[in-house]
């Protein structure tokens, strides 16, 4: 893999998302190592909003890939992006099978 480094436009955009979704593994490592099953919720609405907002710009940059002279970094960036979400994605999913679970 030989891509060229991410403008800074998408560093700026990706960074506090990213900050946002180790905060969520954070959040949800304290609930599951703590049985605070009951607070499980929270989590997964903040997840969901997260997911939201990566969603949101993953259907801007589809925008991008058209107009872009540089299709390589917007693969990437969309990958990235796409990656994210699947992570958030199996975190919700593992947080609603452990509520059940402890149910």
């Amino acid at each position: 893999n030989n891509f060229n480094p991410l403008p800074q436009a998408y560093v700026d955009e990706f960074v506090p998302i990213r900050d946002e979704v180790v905060e969520l593994f954070d959040k949800a490592e304290e609930i599951l190592s703590g049985e605070r099953y009951d607070q499980v919720g929270l989590i997964l609405a903040e997840g969901n909003d997260v997911k939201r907002r990566l969603s949101e710009i993953r259907h801007g940059e589809e925008t991008n890939l058209r107009k872009t002279s540089n299709v390589r970094i917007e693969l990437l960036y969309m990958n990235t992006l796409q990656e994210t979400q699947e992570l958030v994605a199996s975190l919700r999913h593992m947080l609603r099978a452990t509520a059940k679970f402890e149910s």
